[in-house]
């Protein structure tokens, strides 16, 4: 259950903070613990936000995007589906800030692939880049190992992230929705690829 903060009948501050209290696990187990139907709708009850979306809001999000394909490192795959999800479910600042942590690592793999191939000489030469994303970015494309182009989607969605990560940002529905979409966008134009190459990876894996 959520309700309202109050100190002497009235809300505490301007900011209106407000008490969460998870009981459900008493109900699971004293007063439905046969229902999962219920279960799972007092959780949606329970946990529902100001952003929760109907399911015709959800079919409107699905269809912000056209149809394409990706490929991502498997460890980075689920993190994806995940960032489609929270998008479709009104989660938007969860998304954007997920999909800056998946940049993240992904950059950090480029790197590492990099050093395993070229050795670390490279990077020593440059290791003051190492300790933040952004000089991590540049130096990703300093090495020639991400395009102008791919520098400049990584470096946006680490600046939207940075923004969302910190409280002024949170309360901007609007805007986060509309970031979450462009930021979503950007992580499939840098990780597309083509029907054709589907094809071909798929009769590849037909002749091992």
């Amino acid at each position: 259950m959520t309700r309202k903060m109050i100190a002497g009948g009235k809300e505490t501050d301007n900011k209106k903070p407000w008490i969460f209290s998870l009981t459900l696990p008493y109900a699971v187990h004293n007063k439905y613990p046969n229902d999962i139907n219920q279960v799972l709708k007092a959780w949606d009850m329970n946990t529902r936000t100001h952003n929760a979306q109907t399911h015709q809001q959800q079919v409107s999000n699905i269809l912000d995007f056209e149809p394409f394909f990706v490929l991502l490192p498997r460890w980075a795959m689920d993190r994806f589906k995940e960032v489609l999800k929270q998008y479709v479910n009104g989660e938007w600042i969860s998304c954007i800030i997920l999909a800056g942590s998946i940049t993240e690592f992904y950059v950090w793999w480029l790197l590492e692939t990099h050093i395993q191939k070229e050795g670390i000489w490279q990077i020593i030469a440059q290791r003051d880049k190492l300790k933040d994303q952004d000089k991590r970015i540049i130096l990703t494309n300093n090495l020639k190992i991400i395009s102008d182009k791919q520098k400049k989607i990584l470096t946006n969605i680490y600046n939207r992230r940075t923004h969302y990560a910190h409280l002024k940002a949170m309360e901007d529905k609007e805007s986060a929705k509309e970031d979450a979409k462009t930021t979503i966008k950007e992580m499939v134009s840098l990780f597309k690829i083509s029907p054709e190459e589907v094809m071909n990876a798929i009769k590849a894996s037909w002749g091992k």
